[in-house]
């Protein structure tokens, strides 16, 4: 996840087919720049103030329990 991934048509792309055909148990979420913010009350990431999250995440984890996927960050600081 980053900045420039979020903005990928090919990233959004690769990410629609990985949640069609496999669990989202199975995706990793490594962030390496931006930030990522998660909406508990809709229960998926908050688009409008994350900076690194594709589109094509967009319900990807919505319905999962109150707590957002766990996300490594390997953002330099």
């Amino acid at each position: 996840m980053s900045e420039e991934a979020a903005q990928s048509k090919w990233v959004g792309e690769e990410i629609g087919q990985w949640a069609a055909t496999k669990s989202k148990d199975k995706m990793a979420l490594v962030l390496t720049s931006g930030e990522v913010f998660w909406d508990d009350e809709a229960r998926d990431f908050d688009y409008e103030r994350s900076t690194a999250v594709s589109e094509g995440m967009r319900g990807v984890y919505t319905g999962q329990d109150s707590e957002p996927p766990s996300t490594v960050s390997m953002a330099v600081v």
